[in-house]
């Protein structure tokens, strides 16, 4: 098992920034929620601050991720010399299968570069989070 976690550090949630003016984001949906919390539609777009830099849509970006896992099972005693096989072995092996964080979007491992200032920075713009994938494999010997 190897897991990674950081604790610190802000991420600026520009992908939420960017779909609340358009209704898309989850804070902007009102359903279940109790009268006295509802927020009219005016109140999320003028959080949207014309793509201005906001404080509010800075959050923690502290995780604690699963990187991966890896799980063999011996089958020698199974096979038992079927077909001349003397050991057989089979393996899981996952990876990026887990991320505990409070931070709202997809993934809170992001960098953007600015060229500006020759900086990366932890903004959100909406990118794919890191891909999880699983093997297995087969190890047999005659």
């Amino acid at each position: 098992m190897l897991w990674d976690m950081k604790s610190g550090g802000d991420i600026y949630n520009q992908n939420t920034q960017w779909n609340t003016i358009s209704e898309r984001a989850a804070i902007v949906d009102q359903t279940g929620k109790a009268p006295g919390d509802m927020k009219t539609r005016k109140y999320y777009g003028s959080l949207y601050d014309v793509n201005q830099g906001n404080k509010w849509w800075v959050e923690d970006g502290s995780y604690t991720k699963l990187r991966e896992l890896a799980v063999t099972y011996d089958l020698s005693s199974a096979v038992n010399n079927f077909a001349g096989v003397t050991s057989a072995k089979i393996s899981f092996i996952g990876r990026n299968l887990l991320t505990i964080t409070d931070y709202s979007g997809w993934d809170p491992e992001v960098t953007a570069y600015s060229s500006d200032v020759g900086q990366y920075f932890s903004v959100d713009q909406g990118v794919y989070p890191t891909q999880s994938t699983y093997s297995v494999s087969l190890n047999v010997k005659f």
